[in-house]
């Protein structure tokens, strides 16, 4: 007799039974892995983009992948809207001979409306600069650097002494504008440090440097349409800053109260201040006096003494670079006792030097020596009043140049009784009180983020 029904049944069942067993085994095993992953702590994008360029490239390739950041847009963008700016400066100086021999300028006209448009920059720094902290209008510095462009552009096309003095203010007013605008957007909208810094400031000593160099006296000439030609580039530029700020994804300068926006200088902005008057003199002391001792002193033809500056301010461009570099590597305040130290020993050699092969050479170590602390300084005084930063800046790159050229009539009576090498000489002292200037200044120590790789292989440990 064969198997009943209910047995069969009984046997299936425990087939079933047997068949089902690993699966849910698997399944158990399965949902604790699952468990497992699900309690790891999950890796952002910006950690997993770390991970592959440390392991394609290395941690150098980590680092430059910030250079297509937001805050490298907006360096990028001001840095060249400095360039331009301060490229009209230059242009306009360097038109000054062609303005007499071609426009019937008299010299004594041209310099003078070349004076007061300098002090109108100089002294309307600081108030355009209260202006933008206080109203935080970043549009201001666009308008500045468009009326820059416009004013020089003017300055070409212009016919008469009226039309021409209004064009070369309206650059200057547009300058002074400019300037404190500029250095607010850097400093809030990208959160510029030492090398942020100094690529800004390299672009208006390129500027400065270059814009001489590519003019032409054919320029004076230039018709209304040429004109329009010329201001182009200043109003395009002004409007790519204006879109780079909006593309920043941080503000570091917070709103600040009312207590806070009144300016009240504290004593490590009165050391910058001090600093950047002894820094302005050694700098316009140069400019002024190293072709006439390369003329009068070692019998240099004028025209090849006058491009000696040229060595100079190409040793200022490298130097303002270098100095944003090493001042986030060691810090502020070390960077500016090195670069007052390397200006005195330079200042002394080519104030003493018996052979003019060596002086080009000196004059390209001394403007790199003293450009060092171009950039450290004015970080220096905007990290001091950070809810002054536009006004800070205004007053370390603009009143105390101003205050700095008051030595230049005693170094000319230094010239006219010891000799046209003495006021290299007389340089030296003013070198030396940077060194006591910046050894006054409180200690800074770069503050380096960990890597993102290093910190999730500490996580994972």
């Amino acid at each position: 007799m064969g198997p009943s029904i209910s047995s069969l049944g009984n046997i299936a069942a425990d087939r079933a039974r047997r068949r089902c067993a690993p699966t849910l085994n698997q399944n158990e095993t399965t949902s604790k892995k699952t468990e497992v992953i699900i309690i790891r702590p999950a890796r952002s994008t910006d950690q997993h983009h770390a991970d592959n360029a440390e392991g394609l490239f290395g941690r150098r390739a980590a680092r430059r992948s910030s250079v297509y950041s937001a805050h490298g847009r907006i360096i990028a963008a001001w840095s060249l809207a400095h360039l331009i700016n301060d490229g009209c400066t230059g242009a306009v100086l360097a038109a000054i001979p062609s303005l007499i021999v071609y426009k019937g300028f008299d010299q004594q006209t041209i310099t003078t409306i070349i004076a007061v448009g300098s002090v109108i920059s100089s002294i309307g720094q600081p108030i355009a600069g209260l202006a933008v902290d206080k109203t935080r209008r970043t549009v201001i510095g666009a308008i500045g650097l468009s009326a820059s462009g416009i004013g020089l552009a003017m300055s070409f096309a212009g016919r008469d002494t009226v039309g021409i003095t209004t064009a070369v203010l309206l650059l200057y007013v547009g300058s002074c504008i400019f300037h404190p605008a500029a250095a607010y957007s850097i400093r809030r909208f990208a959160d510029a440090g030492p090398r942020s810094t100094a690529v800004f400031a390299t672009g208006g000593a390129l500027g400065f440097a270059v814009a001489p160099l590519l003019f032409r006296p054919e320029f004076v000439h230039a018709s209304w349409l040429m004109a329009v030609v010329i201001a182009v580039p200043g109003v395009l530029v002004s409007l790519l800053c204006l879109l780079a700020n909006r593309t920043s994804p941080t503000d570091s300068l917070p709103h600040s109260t009312k207590a806070q926006r009144r300016f009240r200088p504290n004593r490590m902005f009165v050391l910058a201040v001090v600093s950047a008057c002894l820094w302005s003199t050694v700098f316009l002391g140069i400019n002024t006096f190293l072709p006439l001792t390369m003329h009068f002193s070692f019998g240099i033809a004028l025209d090849t003494a006058s491009r000696g500056l040229g060595f100079f301010g190409a040793g200022g461009v490298v130097g303002t670079l270098v100095g944003g570099w090493v001042g986030a590597r060691i810090g502020l305040k070390r960077t500016m006792i090195i670069a007052g130290v390397a200006s005195t020993a330079c200042a002394t050699f080519l104030g003493l030097a018996g052979d003019a092969t060596w002086v080009p050479f000196l004059a390209l170590a001394l403007g790199a020596a003293l450009y060092l602390a171009y950039a450290p300084q004015l970080l220096i005084a905007m990290k001091a009043m950070p809810h002054h930063t536009a006004a800070v800046s205004a007053i370390i790159l603009g009143s105390s140049t101003t205050i700095g050229s008051v030595f230049i009539p005693v170094l000319n009576q230094v010239a006219e009784a010891l000799g046209h090498r003495a006021p290299l000489v007389a340089l030296i002292p003013f070198s030396v009180l940077m060194i006591v200037i910046s050894t006054m200044l409180t200690s800074d120590r770069p503050h380096r983020e960990r890597d993102h790789s290093d910190a999730n292989r500490n996580d994972n440990d």
